[in-house]
């Protein structure tokens, strides 16, 4: 049996004046400190966390942004607002800019599902993460991206632990370029719509359901912007929005078109 927890830790990091981020087109402007929240659940422990962590900030570091002192760190974590900023709270978010002079605010969440034992006598992990940023003074969303890894290990704890640090340095990456990882390109003139998509099984799911999104025809791409509650899509089609509704309806077991206007659906899988 698995058994569930959650451990916070918090990472505060400043940005440098000279920033390369200056020149870039990236998601956190160059005009303050951040600070990156992270979550994890499932098989993931207090170590695999802190790894995934370290992976973001390395990313970020080698780009101009240095940590800030270990006391400003574990005072942010004893809060009361971080663990409420982590759930979506925007006046949470906005208490953190204030008392620790943050201008921006990441949030990471992590689930490392359960390792299975293939016929090699090798495990197969699959871990889910997703990364969202916020500006601190009014709580606006500024970026988010998901990943999924699966890695291979002699041991369930190795295989979670290298799924999670594929993922969390995709989304480093992403978050530290403003380029999520699976944006989606148009190709030959189709057009983007946005799906909300209630009923999935969280970001594991929501990731499930993008992959199926590309296998439908007409579909060119598909990007997951967020995974958590209700899941958010970007869909590159060739064809009208009432095209892309009946081609969903036929093509996914279950799915109820509640909203449709001429550039977004809204839709329910249900159980």
């Amino acid at each position: 049996m698995v058994h569930f927890w959650r451990f916070i830790r918090l990472f505060a990091l400043s940005i440098a004046l000279l920033s390369p981020f200056e020149a870039s087109g990236a998601a956190l402007p160059n005009d303050g400190r951040v600070a990156v929240v992270i979550r994890g659940s499932g098989v993931l422990g207090r170590a695999d966390v802190a790894g995934a962590a370290s992976a973001i900030i390395r990313e970020l570091s080698v780009r101009g942004y240095p940590v800030v002192d270990k006391d400003r760190l574990d005072a942010m974590e004893r809060s009361e607002a971080a663990r409420l900023a982590l759930e979506g709270n925007v006046e949470a978010i906005m208490s953190l800019g204030r008392k620790f002079g943050v201008k921006y605010y990441v949030k990471a969440v992590a689930d490392g599902h359960k390792p299975v034992l293939n016929e090699f006598g090798l495990y197969t992990a699959t871990v889910t993460i997703s990364i969202q940023a916020y500006r601190a003074s009014d709580g606006k969303y500024l970026f988010a991206d998901s990943s999924v890894g699966k890695e291979v290990g002699y041991t369930s704890q190795e295989a979670a632990s290298k799924a999670l640090l594929a993922a969390a340095d995709r989304v480093a990456v992403a978050l530290a370029e403003g380029d999520p990882s699976s944006k989606p390109q148009a190709k030959s003139g189709g057009r983007t719509y946005t799906l909300s998509v209630s009923g999935l099984a969280g970001l594991v799911g929501a990731e499930s359901f993008r992959k199926d999104l590309l296998a439908m025809a007409g579909v060119e791409s598909a990007y997951l912007k967020s995974g958590l509650g209700v899941a958010s899509l970007e869909v590159i089609f060739k064809g009208t929005v009432d095209q892309l509704a009946g081609a969903l309806v036929a093509g996914f077991g279950g799915v109820v078109i509640e909203e449709k206007t001429p550039g977004s659906l809204r839709l329910r899988f249900e159980k």
